[in-house]
Protein backbone atom coordinates (compact mmCIF):
# COMPACT_ATOMS: atom_id res chain seq x y z
CA UNK A 1 0.00 0.00 0.00
CA UNK A 2 2.84 2.47 1.00
CA UNK A 3 4.52 1.54 -2.81
CA UNK A 4 0.75 2.34 -4.08
CA UNK A 5 0.30 5.65 -1.82
CA UNK A 6 4.03 7.03 -2.95
CA UNK A 7 3.41 6.54 -7.01
CA UNK A 8 0.17 8.56 -6.51
CA UNK A 9 1.71 11.40 -4.16
CA UNK A 10 4.66 11.34 -5.95
CA UNK A 11 2.91 11.64 -9.31
CA UNK A 12 -0.21 12.94 -8.66
CA UNK A 13 -0.13 14.81 -5.12
CA UNK A 14 0.10 18.47 -5.97
CA UNK A 15 1.74 18.02 -9.60
CA UNK A 16 -0.30 18.87 -12.59
CA UNK A 17 0.35 16.32 -15.12
CA UNK A 18 -0.86 16.86 -18.70
CA UNK A 19 -4.31 14.76 -19.91
CA UNK A 20 -1.20 12.55 -21.90
CA UNK A 21 1.00 11.80 -18.85
CA UNK A 22 -1.72 11.03 -16.85
CA UNK A 23 -3.63 8.42 -19.25
CA UNK A 24 0.15 7.11 -19.99
CA UNK A 25 0.69 6.65 -16.03
CA UNK A 26 -2.71 5.41 -15.00
CA UNK A 27 -2.33 2.96 -17.82
CA UNK A 28 0.80 2.08 -16.74
CA UNK A 29 -0.54 1.31 -12.76
CA UNK A 30 -3.43 -0.51 -14.79
CA UNK A 31 -0.83 -2.63 -16.68
CA UNK A 32 0.82 -3.25 -13.88
CA UNK A 33 -2.42 -4.77 -11.99
CA UNK A 34 -3.49 -6.69 -14.69
CA UNK A 35 -0.08 -8.65 -14.30
CA UNK A 36 -0.42 -8.87 -10.86
CA UNK A 37 -3.76 -10.53 -11.48
CA UNK A 38 -2.28 -13.02 -14.03
CA UNK A 39 -0.57 -14.72 -11.15
CA UNK A 40 -1.73 -18.33 -10.94
CA UNK A 41 -2.83 -17.42 -6.99
CA UNK A 42 -5.59 -14.59 -8.43
CA UNK A 43 -6.52 -16.78 -11.45
CA UNK A 44 -7.87 -19.13 -8.88
CA UNK A 45 -9.80 -16.82 -7.19
CA UNK A 46 -12.88 -15.70 -7.01
CA UNK A 47 -12.20 -11.91 -6.89
CA UNK A 48 -10.33 -12.40 -10.11
CA UNK A 49 -13.28 -11.12 -12.81
CA UNK A 50 -14.73 -8.52 -10.59
CA UNK A 51 -11.06 -6.59 -9.93
CA UNK A 52 -9.90 -7.53 -13.54
CA UNK A 53 -13.11 -5.44 -14.52
CA UNK A 54 -12.46 -2.69 -12.04
CA UNK A 55 -8.67 -2.43 -13.11
CA UNK A 56 -9.77 -2.18 -16.55
CA UNK A 57 -12.79 0.47 -16.02
CA UNK A 58 -10.62 2.78 -14.23
CA UNK A 59 -10.33 6.22 -16.52
CA UNK A 60 -7.52 8.62 -16.40
CA UNK A 61 -10.09 11.27 -16.93
CA UNK A 62 -11.52 10.78 -13.43
CA UNK A 63 -10.47 12.64 -10.40
CA UNK A 64 -6.98 11.46 -8.94
CA UNK A 65 -8.86 10.29 -5.36
CA UNK A 66 -11.22 8.09 -7.27
CA UNK A 67 -8.40 6.36 -9.14
CA UNK A 68 -6.63 5.90 -6.04
CA UNK A 69 -9.42 4.89 -4.50
CA UNK A 70 -10.50 1.99 -7.00
CA UNK A 71 -6.78 0.48 -6.94
CA UNK A 72 -6.53 0.87 -2.93
CA UNK A 73 -9.97 -1.23 -3.08
CA UNK A 74 -8.58 -3.37 -5.31
CA UNK A 75 -5.26 -3.64 -3.63
CA UNK A 76 -7.06 -4.79 -0.18
CA UNK A 77 -9.24 -7.13 -1.78
CA UNK A 78 -6.24 -8.85 -3.27
CA UNK A 79 -4.08 -8.63 0.29
CA UNK A 80 -7.05 -9.86 2.29
CA UNK A 81 -7.39 -12.81 -0.23
CA UNK A 82 -3.99 -13.74 -0.45
CA UNK A 83 -3.96 -13.42 3.85
CA UNK A 84 -6.84 -15.87 4.14
CA UNK A 85 -5.21 -18.52 1.48
CA UNK A 86 -1.98 -18.11 3.59
CA UNK A 87 -3.68 -18.79 6.84
CA UNK A 88 -6.07 -21.47 5.31
CA UNK A 89 -2.46 -23.24 4.60
CA UNK A 90 -1.00 -22.94 7.94
CA UNK A 91 -3.75 -24.11 9.46
CA UNK A 92 -3.95 -27.24 6.98
CA UNK A 93 0.12 -28.35 7.89
CA UNK A 94 -0.82 -27.63 11.40
CA UNK A 95 -4.14 -29.73 10.90
CA UNK A 96 -1.28 -32.71 9.44
CA UNK A 97 0.97 -32.18 11.74
CA UNK A 98 -1.90 -33.06 15.14
CA UNK A 99 -2.77 -35.74 12.38
CA UNK A 100 0.56 -37.20 12.45
CA UNK A 101 1.41 -37.17 16.03
CA UNK A 102 -1.78 -39.04 16.73
CA UNK A 103 -1.11 -41.84 13.98
CA UNK A 104 2.88 -42.15 15.27
CA UNK A 105 3.37 -40.65 18.78
CA UNK A 106 3.64 -44.56 20.17
CA UNK A 107 6.75 -44.33 17.65
CA UNK A 108 9.48 -43.12 19.80
CA UNK A 109 11.75 -41.96 16.92
CA UNK A 110 9.02 -39.32 16.28
CA UNK A 111 10.62 -36.13 16.29
CA UNK A 112 9.93 -33.00 15.06
CA UNK A 113 12.09 -33.07 11.58
CA UNK A 114 10.00 -36.72 10.84
CA UNK A 115 7.51 -34.43 11.25
CA UNK A 116 8.84 -31.97 8.68
CA UNK A 117 8.92 -34.74 6.41
CA UNK A 118 5.85 -36.35 6.87
CA UNK A 119 4.15 -32.20 5.78
CA UNK A 120 7.26 -31.45 3.05
CA UNK A 121 8.17 -28.69 5.21
CA UNK A 122 11.20 -26.88 6.85
CA UNK A 123 11.69 -28.13 10.15
CA UNK A 124 12.55 -24.76 11.86
CA UNK A 125 9.49 -23.16 9.47
CA UNK A 126 6.69 -25.74 11.28
CA UNK A 127 8.26 -25.58 14.70
CA UNK A 128 7.77 -22.02 14.62
CA UNK A 129 4.20 -22.15 12.32
CA UNK A 130 2.60 -24.55 15.22
CA UNK A 131 3.73 -22.22 17.81
CA UNK A 132 2.20 -19.25 15.76
CA UNK A 133 -0.90 -21.16 15.57
CA UNK A 134 -1.75 -22.93 18.77
CA UNK A 135 0.31 -21.13 21.26
CA UNK A 136 2.52 -24.82 22.07
CA UNK A 137 5.86 -25.96 21.19
CA UNK A 138 5.47 -29.11 19.61
CA UNK A 139 7.51 -30.76 21.72
CA UNK A 140 4.57 -30.23 24.66
CA UNK A 141 2.13 -31.30 22.58
CA UNK A 142 4.07 -34.46 21.49
CA UNK A 143 4.59 -34.89 25.15
CA UNK A 144 0.88 -33.75 26.37
CA UNK A 145 -0.40 -36.63 23.26
CA UNK A 146 1.90 -39.19 24.71
CA UNK A 147 0.81 -38.68 28.57
CA UNK A 148 -2.97 -38.38 27.50
CA UNK A 149 -2.97 -42.09 26.20
CA UNK A 150 -0.35 -43.00 29.16
CA UNK A 151 -3.35 -41.85 31.47
CA UNK A 152 -6.06 -43.73 29.90
CA UNK A 153 -4.06 -46.86 29.63
CA UNK A 154 -2.93 -46.48 33.37
CA UNK A 155 -6.27 -47.13 34.12
CA UNK A 156 -6.19 -50.61 32.56
CA UNK A 157 -4.43 -52.67 34.88
CA UNK A 158 -3.19 -55.39 32.03
CA UNK A 159 -0.16 -53.01 31.61
CA UNK A 160 2.71 -52.00 33.88
CA UNK A 161 3.88 -49.23 33.86
CA UNK A 162 7.05 -50.11 31.88
CA UNK A 163 5.01 -51.70 29.23
CA UNK A 164 2.93 -48.15 28.85
CA UNK A 165 5.96 -46.15 28.64
CA UNK A 166 6.98 -48.20 25.56
CA UNK A 167 3.75 -48.15 24.18
CA UNK A 168 3.54 -44.29 24.48
CA UNK A 169 7.07 -43.79 22.92
CA UNK A 170 9.43 -43.90 25.62
CA UNK A 171 12.53 -45.93 25.29
CA UNK A 172 13.20 -45.55 29.14
CA UNK A 173 10.36 -46.28 31.63
CA UNK A 174 12.69 -43.43 33.95
CA UNK A 175 12.09 -40.60 31.45
CA UNK A 176 8.64 -41.91 31.13
CA UNK A 177 7.57 -41.34 34.85
CA UNK A 178 9.81 -38.06 34.97
CA UNK A 179 7.60 -36.86 32.42
CA UNK A 180 4.51 -37.70 33.32
CA UNK A 181 4.97 -36.62 37.20
CA UNK A 182 5.93 -33.20 35.39
CA UNK A 183 3.20 -32.83 33.45
CA UNK A 184 0.42 -34.32 35.93
CA UNK A 185 1.73 -33.71 39.47
CA UNK A 186 1.81 -37.41 40.25
CA UNK A 187 4.15 -40.43 39.35
CA UNK A 188 2.28 -42.76 36.99
CA UNK A 189 1.99 -45.49 39.98
CA UNK A 190 0.03 -42.57 41.85
CA UNK A 191 -2.26 -41.90 39.11
CA UNK A 192 -3.09 -45.76 38.59
CA UNK A 193 -4.14 -45.94 42.57
CA UNK A 194 -5.67 -42.82 42.74
CA UNK A 195 -7.73 -43.01 39.59
CA UNK A 196 -7.71 -39.67 39.31
CA UNK A 197 -6.75 -37.56 35.69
Amino acid sequence: MRILDGAFEQNLGGRELSVEMKHQLIGEMKGTFLKLLDQKAFMESPLFEGAKRRIIDISSAEPPDMIRAEFQTVMEELCGYIANKKKAAHTQIVKQMYQYTEEMYADSELTLYRVAEHVERPEKYISQLFKEVTGVNYSDHLVKVRMDRAAVLLRDSRYTVDEIAALVGYNSSHSFRRAFKRLTGISPSTYRQSGTE
